[in-house]
């Protein structure tokens, strides 16, 4: 009850990185999805982010119940979503896919700690490209 300025500098944190996910959304799921496909998979990403905007009203009602629920499921959410960002390919300097089957290959020579300093992007080679290259 006395940490009031705990709450506070913790919501406004949480506050920050909600407004930075909103926008790293729309940027990174138009790299990741493939061109045939782009429209859908950005829609999809930005419905599922608004209903996350939909749902803490809900969850602060739980408040009722138990004081540091919501503080909890939005603690314990933030935790395992920032984590499961780790498994996602890295697009910095890399070709992005074209086609679905490039979208599914996309990131599989990565390693889970892959970072762009350290390596440099493989570049995937199309059918097309394989028969250029034989001629």
């Amino acid at each position: 009850k006395g940490n009031y300025w705990l709450v506070v500098v913790l919501s406004l944190l949480g506050k920050s990185g909600i407004s930075a996910a909103y926008s790293i959304v729309y940027i990174y799921s138009a790299e990741i999805f493939p061109t045939e496909y782009r429209s859908v998979g950005v829609g999809t990403c930005s419905m599922c982010s608004r209903l996350g905007g939909i749902l803490p009203p809900f969850i602060a009602s739980l408040a009722d119940i138990y004081k540091p629920l919501p503080l909890l499921i939005f603690g314990v959410l933030s935790l395992v979503c920032g984590c499961l960002t780790v498994f996602l390919p890295e697009t910095v300097g890399c070709e992005l896919p074209q086609t679905l089957q490039e979208s599914e290959a996309f990131g599989s020579d990565q390693s889970i700690w892959y970072f762009k300093c350290c390596c440099s992007c493989h570049k995937t080679s199309t059918p097309e490209e394989n028969v250029a290259d034989d001629v």
